[in-house]
């Protein structure tokens, strides 16, 4: 999963296919006082496909600038758009779990949440789902007062609201010939992909899926 080197600088503990975590070291560090108040937990939601690897050299930084977080590293993967929403939650149901262990401590500092790419932006959205599930099946006094939770979000190169066009820019080439006879093409499959994947309950990324 990580070379030597990361592994022993991160501790790093495999929950699922998608899900790491990245406990603290029992002995405290000589950076330990370098913030007076850091978050109790970090999320880091990597790109799509990225390699663990490369997303254990983020972990190695954020472990050297926070040395007493917990920090989970949530993986994406291409297979996200042939995965249904129940699929993704099931995945991604440790990192809830986690979030409102924290939450619940009487230590608890705060969540950073660093959201990488549109991999990254997709897992947050369904961790969001996945958040409001679990605090559905909370008896009502609990919901009625949740512990105040500081955020500090990053985003990351994450997309803009309008899909296809941010897919363009990413995709097309620059070069107006080359443009105009490959923008039609690319109109056409975003549209049957959006058509197919909403008939199939499997899309997550378009606005009427946002809104749930």
């Amino acid at each position: 999963m990580s070379t030597p080197e990361a592994s022993a600088q991160t501790n790093v503990t495999r929950i699922n296919s998608h899900v790491f975590v990245c406990e603290p070291p029992k002995a405290p560090t000589s950076r330990e006082a370098a913030y007076a108040r850091p978050p109790s937990l970090i999320i880091l939601f990597g790109w799509m496909d990225a390699q663990t690897s490369h997303l254990i050299k983020y972990v190695v930084s954020l472990r050297s600038l926070f040395p007493t977080c917990r920090i989970v590293l949530v993986r994406s993967t291409s297979a996200f758009f042939f995965t249904t929403q129940d699929q993704m939650e099931k995945l991604l149901t440790p990192v809830a779990e986690i979030l409102e262990h924290e939450i619940s401590l009487p230590t608890f500092s705060g969540v950073l949440l660093h959201v990488i790419s549109n991999g990254g932006g997709f897992n947050l959205v369904s961790l969001n789902k996945v958040l409001a599930k679990l605090a559905g099946k909370r008896p009502h006094a609990s919901r009625a007062s949740p512990p105040f939770a500081p955020v500090a979000l990053i985003l990351d190169s994450t997309p803009g609201k309008d899909e296809l066009k941010t897919a363009q820019t990413d995709l097309l080439s620059p070069n107006p010939v080359l443009y105009s006879l490959t923008a039609p093409v690319l109109a056409v499959v975003f549209g049957v992909y959006t058509v197919v994947n909403t008939l199939m309950g499997i899309c997550r990324c378009c606005k009427s899926c946002a809104r749930h």
